[in-house]
C-alpha cells in the first residue's frame, strides 16, 4: 500500500480536530449527558488518531517525537501520577476516573498521547495558527450556543440561570472559553491592519468575553483580570511601538477606572445584567462559596500531612476531606461532598503529595521556560503579551477551580502553540520498504479491542441502567432487568453505575414501590454497594448508603441481622467522617428500631451539637421525641428548627396539630399558622389571611397589615378585600 505522507499527515491532523471538537458533544440518554458524552467522543477520537499516529511514525521517521523540556516535564508529571495512583487509597477510582468527570489516570493518559501526537503533527508555524484557528471556531459555536441560552433560542437547565452551553455546567464554560477569548484577541493585534482579520477575530473575541460573562464564572474573570494586567504591562514594558506603549499605559488606567467605576455602581438599578456585574465586583472572603473552598482546602492540607509523599491517590479528594469534615460547613452548603480541592496547589498536595506537586510545578516551569524563548528568538512582544496572559489567567482561575476535559484541551492547544518548531532529524528518510497492511491490521486488531471494551461496552451499560431507571417506576420487572444487565458489563464507569442503580431502587421503594419484590430489589442493591467498598473501602459515602438502605430492608419484615448490619456501616461512616451530622440520623433510626429511645435522644442531640444552626439537625431530635410522645419538647425543637430557617412541608405541620393545639388559643393558633407562613414558597394565602384577622382580633394592627398584604401577593384576585381589610385595620 503506497501512501503520501502529506495525506496521511493531514489525515491525522483531521483526526486530531475531531478530538478537539469533543466540548460540542452531548447525549441526553447518559447519566451525565454532557461530561460523559464528550469524555467517551474524546477517547474514541484520541485512540483512533494513537493508532494511525504509530504506524505515521514507523513508516516517516522523521516525524517521530523529539525530547525537549516541555515533553520531558510532561513526562515527568504522568509518572509522578502514576506513582500517586499505585499508592492510592482506591487505586480503580485514581485509574479509572468516574463518569462525572470522565477523568482518572486514563483520561489524563489520552492527553498526554495527543499532546505526544500533536506534537509532530503540528511543528511548522502556519500548522500551529491552523491549530489555534479550529480551536477558535469551536470555542466560538459553544460561545454562541451559550449566548442562545441567555436569549431564550436555545434550552437552559431548568432551575439554572447563568449559561452553561454544550458543557452543562458554567464553571466548566467558563474555563474553557479563557483559552478562546485569548487566542482571539491575539489574533487581532497580529492581524491589526487587515479588516478582515479585525472583524473575524474582534467578533470572535467579542462572543467569547460575552459568553463568559454570561457564565457568571467569578474565578475565570479574576483569571481574565490578571491575564488582563499582564498584557498591557508587558506591551508597556516590551513593546518598541511607542504607539503600544501609549495604548497600553491609557488601557492599565481605564482598566482599574473601568473596575472601580462598576464596583461603586454596581448596586445602582440602572447598571444593566446588574446580577453578572455584582458576580465581577462582589468577590468577598465571607462569601459562602469561598467559605466553603477555605474549609476545603484546610482539610485537604490536613490530609496532605497524613500522606505526605504520594497522596492520597488521584481523584481521592474525597479521603481527606471527608475526614477532617467539620459540621461548621452546613452553614454555607447543603451539599456535603466535595470531590475536588477547587485549587490546584491544595488538589496535588492532597492526591499526589509533594513529588505530584513538585512534578507539576517543573511541567508549569518548563511551559513559562518555553514562553519566554520563543519570545527572545521573535522578539515578538504581542506574542509575550498574549500567550504569557493566557498563561496567567489560566493559572489564576485554577486557583480556584479543577480543571475538566474542555479546558485541558484548551491547555493542551496552548502548549502545542509555545512549542518550538523542529527541524526534521537528519538520516531519518522515509521506510519505503515497510508494509502498511499489516500495520493497519493490527492497529484495527486493537483498535477494536479498545473501542468495545472502553467505549461501546460503557456506553451501553449507562444507557442501560439510565433506561432501567426511567422503567422503574412504570414496570418494576422490565425495569430491574435493564438495571441488572447494566451492571454486568464491567467497565470502568462500574462505580458510578451501581451507585446510580441502587439510589433509584432505594428511591422507588422509599415511595411505595411493588411491594411483593422489594425484598429481592432491596438486597441487590446494598449488594451494589458492597462491590463498590471493594474498590473503595474507606469511602464514608458508601457506608452511609449501604446502612441507609440496610435500615430500610429491616423495616419490611424486621428481621434483626439487617438492623445489626446497618449499625455496623454506619459505624464505619462514621469513623472515616466522624463530624458528619447526617450520618447521625441514619444512626438515630437505627436505634429507634432496636427501641432504645435513651440512646436515640443522645445521639439525635450530639448531631445538634455538632452545628446547632443546622435545622435539620433539630428536626430529627423533635421527630425522637415525637415517637416519645413528648409533645412539650418536640414543639420546643420544632420552633428551634424553624429560627434556623428550617421548613417543614404543609403536610408534616398539619400533622404536628396535636403537638401545637393550634385551637386551644389565639396564642397558639397564631404561633402555628406562622410556621406555615414562614415558608413563603408554600403558597398557601390561607394561612397568610388568617393571621391578618388573628392578630387585628388582638390588637397588633401591624402584624395584621403585613400578613393581609402577605396574602394579596400569594393571591392576586384578594386584592381588593385585602384593600378594604387594612382601611378597616387603620381605622381602627
Amino acid at each position: 500500500m503506497i501512501i503520501k505522507e502529506s495525506f496521511f499527515k493531514k489525515i491525522l491532523q483531521f483526526i486530531f480536530f475531531a478530538a478537539l471538537a469533543s466540548p460540542l458533544i452531548v447525549d441526553t440518554r447518559l447519566f451525565f449527558p454532557y461530561v460523559t458524552a464528550s469524555g467517551l467522543f474524546f477517547r474514541i477520537t484520541t485512540a483512533f488518531l494513537f493508532f494511525g499516529w504509530l504506524i505515521f511514525v514507523i513508516k516517516f521517521p522523521k516525524n517521530r517525537p523529539r525530547l525537549n523540556l516541555l515533553l520531558v516535564a510532561f513526562g515527568v508529571y504522568m509518572l509522578a501520577l502514576l506513582a500517586a495512583v499505585l499508592f492510592s487509597q482506591s487505586r480503580f477510582l485514581s485509574f479509572w476516573g468516574d463518569a462525572e468527570r470522565m477523568m482518572g489516570y486514563w483520561g489524563m493518559l489520552h492527553l498526554f498521547i495527543l499532546f505526544l501526537a500533536g506534537s509532530t503533527l503540528f511543528r511548522e508555524e502556519k500548522e500551529k495558527r491552523a491549530l489555534l484557528h479550529f480551536f477558535l471556531a469551536v470555542s466560538s459555536v459553544v460561545a454562541i450556543y451559550g449566548l442562545f441560552q441567555k436569549i431564550g433560542w436555545a434550552p437552559l437547565q431548568e432551575g439554572f440561570s447563568r449559561i452553561q452551553s454544550t458543557l452543562g455546567n458554567s464553571s466548566y464554560l467558563g474555563a474553557y472559553l479563557i483559552f478562546g477569548l485569548f487566542f482571539s484577541a491575539y489574533f487581532f493585534f497580529k492581524n491589526y491592519k487587515n479588516t478582515a482579520s479585525r472583524l473575524i477575530f474582534g467578533g470572535a473575541f467579542s462572543i467569547q468575553a460575552l459568553a463568559i460573562f454570561f457564565s457568571g464564572t467569578r474565578a475565570v474573570f479574576l483569571g481574565c483580570a490578571f491575564g488582563a494586567v499582564f498584557i498591557l504591562a508587558v506591551l508597556l514594558v516590551k513593546s518598541k511601538n511607542r504607539h503600544a506603549k501609549k495604548t497600553a499605559l491609557a488601557g492599565l488606567i481605564l482598566f482599574f477606572i473601568f473596575y472601580g467605576f462598576i464596583y461603586l455602581n454596581s448596586e445602582k438599578s440602572w447598571m444593566p445584567a446588574k446580577a453578572y456585574v455584582q458576580r465581577i465586583t462582589q468577590i468577598s472572603l465571607r462569601d459562602a462559596t469561598f467559605q466553603q473552598r477555605l474549609m476545603a482546602w484546610n482539610w485537604g492540607l490536613k490530609g496532605f500531612l497524613e500522606r505526605p509523599v504520594l497522596g492520597w491517590g488521584p481523584e481521592n479528594f474525597a479521603e481527606p476531606f471527608n475526614k477532617h469534615f467539620e459540621a461548621k460547613y452546613y452553614n454555607f452548603a447543603t451539599e456535603e461532598y466535595f470531590k475536588r480541592a477547587h485549587n490546584f496547589v491544595v488538589e496535588h498536595l492532597a492526591t499526589a503529595g509533594v513529588f505530584g506537586l513538585a512534578a507539576y510545578f517543573f511541567f508549569l516551569s518548563s511551559v513559562f521556560y518555553f514562553i519566554v524563548k520563543k519570545f527572545k528568538q521573535n522578539r515578538d512582544s504581542v506574542y509575550l503579551a498574549f500567550f504569557g496572559g493566557l498563561f496567567v489567567a489560566y493559572l489564576g482561575q485554577s486557583l480556584f477551580m479543577f480543571d475538566m476535559l474542555p479546558s485541558l484541551l484548551g491547555f493542551l492547544v496552548f502548549l502545542l502553540a509555545i512549542d518550538l518548531p523542529k527541524a526534521p532529524a537528519e538520516n531519518q528518510r522515509a521506510i519505503s520498504e515497510i508494509s502498511l497492511a499489516p500495520l493497519l491490521v493490527l492497529a484495527l486488531a486493537v483498535f477494536g479491542f479498545y473501542l468495545n471494551n472502553f467505549i461501546l461496552q460503557p456506553y451501553r451499560a449507562i444507557k442501560d441502567v439510565v433506561t432501567g431507571q426511567i422503567l422503574l417506576v412504570q414496570n418494576n420487572y422490565r425495569g430491574m432487568d435493564y438495571i441488572k444487565r447494566a451492571t454486568q458489563y464491567g467497565t470502568f464507569v462500574d462505580l458510578d453505575i451501581r451507585s446510580g442503580a441502587a439510589n433509584n431502587i432505594y428511591n422507588f421503594y422509599l415511595v411505595g414501590g411493588q411491594k411483593e419484590k422489594r425484598t429481592e430489589d432491596i438486597e441487590f442493591a446494598v449488594n451494589l454497594y458492597k462491590k463498590n467498598l471493594q474498590a473503595a473501602p474507606n469511602d464514608t459515602y458508601y457506608n452511609y448508603k449501604i446502612a441507609e438502605i440496610l435500615n430500610m430492608r429491616y423495616a419490611v419484615n424486621l428481621d434483626e441481622r439487617f438492623r445489626d448490619e446497618a449499625a455496623m456501616y454506619i459505624q464505619k461512616s462514621i469513623n472515616t467522617s466522624p463530624s458528619r451530622a447526617r450520618v447521625y440520623y441514619i444512626q438515630v433510626e437505627n436505634l429507634l428500631f432496636a427501641g432504645d429511645f435513651d440512646q436515640a435522644v443522645k445521639v439525635a442531640s450530639y448531631a445538634v451539637s455538632l452545628n446547632e444552626r443546622l435545622g435539620e439537625s433539630w428536626w430529627e431530635l423533635a421527630k425522637v421525641y415525637y415517637l416519645k410522645q413528648d409533645f412539650p419538647s418536640v414543639k420546643k425543637y420544632v420552633l428551634k428548627a424553624f429560627e434556623t430557617n428550617y421548613y417543614l412541608s404543609e403536610k408534616t405541620l398539619k400533622d404536628l396539630e396535636l403537638v401545637f393545639e393550634p385551637y386551644a388559643s389565639k396564642e397558639n393558633q397564631i404561633e402555628y399558622f406562622e410556621l406555615f407562613s414562614k415558608d413563603y414558597d408554600l403558597k398557601n394565602y390561607i394561612y397568610d389571611s388568617s393571621l391578618a384577622n388573628l392578630y387585628y382580633e388582638m390588637g397588633n394592627k401591624e402584624e395584621a397589615v403585613f400578613h393581609a398584604r402577605r396574602a394579596a401577593e400569594l393571591n392576586p384576585a384578594i386584592k381588593d378585600q385585602v384593600e378594604k381589610f387594612i382601611q378597616k385595620v387603620e381605622a381602627f
